[in-house]
């Protein structure tokens, strides 16, 4: 009986676990991981600073900051956010460098040239100025139709393209065909765009970023459409080329990154973008900024890319289901196997005991 019931436990675990199966294989890759919410990221960022951290560490490496050359002052003021908000104080000594260095950058960078140069144009000045000079830095007007005409011709006529333009003025210009895709606006898709570009001219775009985007320029448009257009038909005939499926991931990356600079602002989303190798880490950093927003840069300097984005993941329910349906079935079936050993091993016993003669009885 003991068998029989065995036998139907593994043919129900066979069930399960082949329902968990097409369940998983149904979802896309990137929704297997899926994002923790707001104050569970919170606290598992502040966690992790107090495995971490000691007071005079988390002071060494705010230190540390101040001594690099040029100093990031958006890092540097983010890790004095993080700091007060885990309840570690800066020594006088602290302080006193912290205002000193800040008098410093200020005092010398305000008057000079270079502040001049980059309130005057952003897209020509280096992040690490921009910064130093505490300028707001805005976003200009991107001329996505001008730059997809002149590099589509380009292509076609075949010039050197700068792909990277290309593949963002597409997703600016066909902002009614990705929208859907995104679920977000026109406005946030042109934003996503133009913080990307400008990322691009201060060199924070990181090398796996910008492999992305040339696999895009090749596979996302259908380039024998632009080819036969005619500048009366060319902004009908854009959508046309557009390959949806392709286009998707560019698509929300721009919007993720649209999302953190609203949360963080224009001269922290051009620092954090160069976490960014690919949409499951713009992902992450919106999801990450949503949390903690301007303390964002702090948690990543303190603790890492790798462990930071790690540690605001958690599994789907259907890959737990998975797991825990492959464990029944494993289960089961060595419970058949056991049952399976004894039950032979008891049967041997029984027969060499039966066949073992039993010694006679001495006489009284």
């Amino acid at each position: 009986m003991a068998h029989v019931i065995l036998k139907l436990t593994l043919i129900f675990s066979l069930m399960i676990s082949g329902l968990s199966i097409y369940r998983f294989s149904q979802i896309p890759l990137g929704a297997r991981l899926i994002d923790l919410g707001a104050s569970e990221i919170q606290a598992t960022m502040n966690a992790a600073i107090a495995r971490e951290y000691t007071q005079p560490e988390i002071e060494a490496h705010l230190m540390a900051l101040l001594e690099s050359e040029p100093r990031n002052w958006v890092v540097i003021q983010s890790v004095v956010d993080v700091m007060a908000e885990n309840g570690f104080g800066i020594t006088d000594e602290g302080r006193a460098r912290l205002r000193a260095a800040d008098a410093e950058d200020s005092g010398i960078l305000a008057a000079s040239w270079a502040c001049v140069s980059c309130a005057w144009d952003s897209s020509s000045c280096e992040l690490s100025v921009a910064l130093l000079c505490r300028l707001p830095i805005d976003l200009t007007p991107v001329g996505d139709i001008s730059t997809l005409i002149f590099e589509s011709s380009n292509y076609v006529l075949g010039y050197e393209v700068d792909q990277f333009d290309l593949v963002l003025a597409l997703v600016g210009v066909s902002a009614v065909v990705i929208i859907p895709i995104t679920g977000g606006t026109s406005a946030t898709l042109k934003a996503g765009t133009s913080i990307l570009k400008l990322a691009k001219s201060l060199g924070r775009i990181t090398p796996g970023l910008m492999r992305m985007i040339r696999r895009a320029f090749s596979r996302a448009v259908d380039w024998s459409v632009l080819a036969k257009t005619s500048v009366t038909r060319f902004l009908d005939d854009v959508p046309r080329a557009i390959r949806r499926n392709e286009i998707q991931p560019i698509a929300r990356l721009v919007d993720n990154m649209s999302k953190v600079s609203d949360r963080v602002g224009i001269p922290q989303t051009l620092h954090l973008v160069g976490y960014v190798d690919d949409v499951s880490d713009s992902a992450r950093l919106a999801s990450l900024t949503g949390a903690v927003a301007n303390k964002s840069s702090g948690y990543l300097s303190l603790l890492g890319k790798n462990r930071v984005f790690r540690a605001i993941v958690r599994w789907s329910d259907e890959v737990a289901e998975l797991v825990f349906a492959v464990l029944g079935l494993i289960y089961a079936f060595f419970a058949i196997v056991l049952n399976f050993i004894i039950s032979r091993s008891l049967r041997k016993l029984r027969r060499l005991a039966r066949a073992t003669p039993s010694r006679p009885k001495p006489n009284a």
